[in-house]
């Protein structure tokens, strides 16, 4: 393969990378904006870390399955709808201000936490798909450097994210920051039909095993999230559900 192809396509894996890794940590300066725009209440002000840590969930979640769906599909395939749920999410929390109220999420911030949890399922899932994607591109001696180069697309989408925020808030409204992941997203997908296809295997996806693994992961968050003065039994119990997490890997 040519090089300047390989670089090509290498960039788009790490522009892809580096959004869903923006996304995590952009809301941080966006929350004050949020809060007042979406009228949450004093009640509900112990809940809004959930924005955050909903996705950190999602991203958990996914990441350790993303691999096994890759094989089965393809990874080129797998991160393009990855990328649909990503934009889907981002759509949707741009939105929610626009949804009405009722009785069964009387609160906007439910809604939030949900979308955000959507979108993480489809971000989480990116950073390992664009691993897999890199050891099909290059060959096995430049696997570091491109390991290398996804991973330092992460971190500094991750470090972008706040100042980007920061800047969207100060000229625009805070749901820009979300909704302008979708053109990027359209391009990125466009940009995907120009890399290499990938064979795809019989792999097996346990789906009751990833459900098991899913709840084990949300049950653990929630203690840690809601009780801030852990006694040592609480933590023994924590460490036996992330223990019996991994062997539903």
């Amino acid at each position: 393969m040519i090089l300047y192809k390989k670089i090509f396509y290498i960039s788009i894996l790490c522009l892809a990378v580096f959004i869903a890794a923006d996304d995590q940590t952009v809301i941080v300066t966006l929350l004050p904006s949020m809060v007042l725009d979406l009228r949450i209440s004093i009640g509900e002000l112990n809940k809004i870390s959930w924005t955050i840590t909903s996705y950190l969930l999602g991203f958990t979640i996914i990441m350790p399955i993303a691999g096994k769906i890759c094989d089965k599909f393809g990874y080129r395939s797998t991160l393009i709808f990855s990328l649909i749920i990503f934009s889907l999410g981002s759509l949707l929390i741009g939105i929610t201000n626009s949804i009405p109220e009722n009785s069964y999420f009387p609160s906007k911030l439910m809604w939030m936490i949900i979308f955000r949890f959507l979108q993480a399922m489809g971000g989480g899932a990116i950073i390992p798909i664009c691993i897999v994607g890199v050891s099909l591109i290059l060959e096995k001696k430049y696997w570091i450097y491109g390991f290398g180069l996804i991973g330092a697309s992460a971190e500094l989408g991750g470090v972008i994210g706040p100042l980007w925020g920061s800047l969207i808030v100060e000229y625009f409204d805070w749901e820009t920051a979300f909704l302008i992941n979708i053109p990027i997203s359209m391009l990125i997908i466009f940009l995907m039909y120009f890399l290499p296809k990938s064979s795809i295997s019989d792999t097996k996806i346990k789906i009751f095993d990833v459900m098991i693994f899913s709840v084990i992961i949300i049950l653990s968050t929630y203690l840690i999230s809601e009780y801030n003065g852990i006694d040592f039994s609480a933590l023994i119990i924590i460490l036996i559900l992330l223990v019996l997490s991994s062997l539903f890997v």
